[in-house]
């Protein structure tokens, strides 16, 4: 028979496990990026659990240092943390406002003050998307790949022309096509075409899903 240390040892042995269990349910947050990956694409519409990076979808590690930068991406994505336990964490993020951020945990939508969150956050992210075929970088004037080709081709249906700017090579029209475009949208103009010019191109053509800009008038109570 155990004397009082040992049954003291496993009560708070029992009682440190059970509170952080509970701590770590209570957590809107992932210890599986894929499975926080699984969550963010079923919200945006891809149901399949089988999907992973570099198939249908691109999953683009990326960085910021505050969350403007974050949400000039417009898109939702996965937050890398660092857990109070130290493990590491995966969030799907899904709205933003200056106050609160949205995201989605067990199929439900849930808000966490930025500054719980904040400090959590090591400034890494992941962004789902998909880029056109054949895209491995920035392109800008001087290039020849079909990317290009791609790219003249959207913008004509942006502009609803008969006619492309270019054909394979990145020329000097379609390079001011670009820069037009990019000022319209309070990107950098330097006609170069990377992921943020990407992504508002597809948003001014499609439907895709973007970062909800949370109002701060509809937080309620229980959200605090």
């Amino acid at each position: 028979l155990g004397g009082p240390s040992s049954m003291l040892q496993a009560t708070s042995t029992s009682t440190l496990a059970a509170s952080t269990g509970s701590h770590q349910q209570s957590q809107p947050w992932f210890y599986q990026q894929q499975e926080a990956i699984t969550a963010l694409l079923s919200y945006m519409g891809e149901p399949s659990t089988s999907i992973t990076c570099n198939q249908t979808w691109r999953c683009e590690a990326l960085k910021a240092t505050t969350w403007q930068q974050l949400q000039s991406y417009q898109r939702p994505v996965v937050l890398k943390l660092i857990t109070p336990e130290k493990m590491a964490g995966y969030a799907s993020l899904i709205g933003l406002n200056h106050s609160y951020a949205e995201v989605i945990y067990q199929g439900e939508n849930k808000r966490i003050p930025l500054r719980e969150l904040g400090p959590l956050w090591n400034g890494e992210f992941i962004l789902l998307w998909q880029p056109p075929a054949a895209y491995s970088g920035p392109i800008n004037k001087g290039d020849d790949s079909t990317v290009v080709t791609w790219l003249a081709q959207q913008f004509s249906q942006l502009d609803k022309q008969p006619n492309t700017l270019a054909e394979n090579h990145f020329n000097e029209a379609l390079t001011q096509r670009v820069i037009y475009f990019q000022k319209q949208h309070q990107l950098t103009s330097d006609g170069v075409v990377g992921i943020k010019t990407l992504l508002k191109l597809e948003e001014q053509l499609g439907h895709p899903t973007i970062l909800k800009q949370l109002s701060t008038e509809t937080i309620r109570k229980e959200d605090v």
